[in-house]
């Protein structure tokens, strides 16, 4: 557990997480660049003047530039006038420094640092709380300010609370509540836009151990404005939690970059994104046309031809894939031996209070069918050689069957007989395949696969007397 009283000396592996090439409509993208090894660790983590901040055993300093960072060094830019501060964090409103330290006993104490101030550090009072502030956060206004303590009387272990500034001091601190607080920890707040974001090892309904959780926290001029009972808590989106511990988070905004530590992967590492946190999950099962769930499924979507995220449906057909809203996107899954499918979806914003909004869009694979479709009169009345409107209506599935599946081919069975004269209605059939592979050569590429023969001539396929005039359909 990450917090500001107690904190583990330890060896960390910065895993530096750089971007891939992004278009607008992709969330956020994660890619393991190289690793950076750091003398003393890097948690909680904060982001002031271009740089990122972190602390273990040293406030450790490290250059934002442009989409990496540079290499981690011990603090030398605030070391001498706040010496010993294990956070710092600047609020918007006035850009005054805050920052914590801990007292001889290990108890935090928050401070200001003012440099045009007679006494530029200025430990902080708010309405008797004088220690125990710990891991302050501000709002996007700077007016609102949450921080974490477990020295009053709490819902257990450490609490998130929140002040206001009512344009002279900081208001009395007020517990957020049993919808945020659990009997456990809640740790390391942090604003996103006005999303609040936090630690927490024993949220309802979670994994073991210390995940990421948000929720809509508006601006406010007075606590009695804050709705608790509205609050809807979610984790962060995969791969920001995983099944390890993921710790704390920070933001840079203007780039569009956060850094957070987790250990999924056994140890203490820093791991980073660069996209929007703010979007929709979309998820579904992919089952067969007896609703049995198929795993390994390939799923992705795409928009302008572009494909913004792909995944493999899990052992019960479940599938998730995180995107930007409002745009429209096409979804396409396959499995082997199934037609594809290819869907157009729109994805809109939905509740603007939830950090992350669900759509939920389940697919059904069907298999080629084991008996022949039958196409009954497809052609012109009579001899006419022409397709009918009712026949290219027919054929149109089975167009877009070939567009989009060409692991599979098919097989088109004239039948004509209609006369007792055969070499007339052989003649006939020939003319209305040259017709018919004209037309699926139209609207079909090079690479799909198709035959088209004379049923008179191929006794495999018989049809009932009363199908006299038909094209019969088989896939392989």
């Amino acid at each position: 557990m990450l917090i500001c009283t107690t904190m583990k000396r330890a060896s960390v592996i910065l895993t530096l997480l750089l971007p891939v090439a992004l278009c607008a409509q992709v969330p956020f993208s994660i890619q393991t660049q190289h690793n950076l090894r750091l003398p003393h660790g890097l948690e909680n983590l904060s982001i002031v003047d271009g740089h990122l901040y972190g602390f273990n055993h040293l406030l450790t300093s490290t250059p934002i530039v442009q989409s990496s960072l540079l290499p981690p060094q011990p603090d030398t830019i605030w070391a001498k006038v706040i010496p010993d501060a294990d956070y710092i964090i600047r609020n918007p409103h006035d850009s005054i420094l805050y920052f914590t330290r801990r007292d001889a006993d290990g108890i935090v104490n928050l401070y200001t640092y003012t440099p045009n101030h007679f006494r530029k550090t200025h430990r902080i009072n708010i309405h008797g709380w004088q220690r125990d502030i710990c891991h302050p956060t501000f709002s996007p206004n700077g007016k609102m300010m949450v921080f974490t303590s477990k020295g009053k009387v709490g819902l257990g272990g450490y609490d998130l609370w929140c002040s206001l500034w009512n344009g002279h001091r900081w208001t009395r601190p007020i517990n957020l509540g049993n919808i945020v607080n659990t009997p456990g920890d809640e740790t390391n707040p942090v604003f996103y836009y006005n999303y609040l974001i936090f630690a927490s090892d024993s949220m309802p309904n979670s994994l073991p151990g210390t995940h990421l959780y948000a929720f809509y926290l508006r601006e406010a001029s007075s606590i009695d404005e804050i709705i608790f009972d509205s609050y809807t808590i979610q984790p962060l989106p995969y791969p920001i939690n995983s099944d390890g511990n993921d710790l704390n988070i920070t933001f840079h905004l203007p780039s569009k970059q956060g850094w957070w530590v987790s250990t999924r992967r056994g140890k203490h590492e820093l791991y980073s994104f660069t996209g929007q946190l703010d979007g929709v999950m979309l998820t579904g099962t992919i089952t067969d046309s007896q609703n049995r769930p198929l795993p390994n499924s390939s799923v992705r979507i795409s928009l302008n031809g572009r494909t913004i995220a792909n995944t493999l449906s899990d052992s019960n057909g479940h599938y998730q894939l995180y995107v930007l809203p409002n745009d429209d996107y096409i979804l396409q899954a396959s499995l082997e031996g199934y037609f594809y499918y290819r869907q157009e979806i729109q994805i809109a914003r939905g509740n603007e209070r939830l950090l992350v909004n669900n759509i939920t869009h389940n697919i059904q694979l069907c298999t080629p069918p084991n008996d022949p479709i039958i196409i009954d009169n497809a052609f012109g009345q009579g001899a006419d050689i022409q397709i009918s409107s009712n026949g290219y209506n027919a054929l149109k599935p089975i167009i877009h069957s070939l567009q989009n599946n060409p692991n599979f081919s098919a097989t088109f069975t004239l039948y004509y007989d209609k006369t007792n004269d055969n070499a007339f209605n052989n003649t006939l059939i020939e003319h209305r395949i040259n017709t018919l592979q004209q037309y699926l050569s139209s609207c079909l590429s090079s690479t799909s696969q198709f035959s088209i023969i004379n049923g008179n001539n191929n006794k495999e396929f018989t049809p009932s007397d009363m199908k006299t005039d038909i094209i019969a359909i088989t896939f392989k």
